[in-house]
């Protein structure tokens, strides 16, 4: 299932996504639809992070935490 989002970028993030695009060799939507996926990805791990620090005495990798969100 999919959605549509309509987003309204400025001039030079677009010429960017566009040059970045074509030198990754796809679409511009998939290569939104890969920075976004991308971002929340990180997004998701850097929270989780934060979280674990905070609720336990151990030190926690970012390779372990890595391991969990996989």
């Amino acid at each position: 299932m999919s959605a549509t989002l309509t987003v309204e970028l400025p001039e030079d993030v677009r010429s960017t996504l566009g040059k970045a695009a074509r030198e990754d060799g796809v679409s511009e939507k998939v290569f939104a639809v890969r920075a976004l996926q991308d971002y929340l990805f990180l997004r998701r791990f850097r929270k989780l992070r934060t979280e674990m620090i905070s609720q336990s005495e151990k030190t926690y990798s970012d390779a372990r935490i890595f391991a969990i969100v996989s």
